[in-house]
């Protein structure tokens, strides 16, 4: 799991070993609450298959980073 903070949130990439080498690739947003993030948003499919669980992890990350930019930028931030 690769876990970063981005523009406020704590966002989060997850690799799902499916077989045959393969990794489905899920993304989770946070809020940057200290006393106890709650996960808001998140992946509701696999975001894709790869053949390395920090390709997954990358992919995650980066489609997490796109849905806070879209969030923020809805609110006008």
């Amino acid at each position: 799991m690769s876990i970063e903070v981005y523009r406020g949130y704590v966002i989060e990439g997850l690799a799902n070993p499916v077989g045959n080498g393969m990794y489905e690739s899920w993304g989770f947003v946070r809020n940057g609450d200290q006393v106890g993030p709650q996960v808001f948003a998140e992946s509701t499919v696999a975001l894709g298959h790869y053949e390395s669980s920090q390709a997954a992890q990358d992919h995650a990350i980066l489609w997490v980073q796109r849905y806070v930019d879209s969030l923020l930028a809805s609110l006008g931030q």
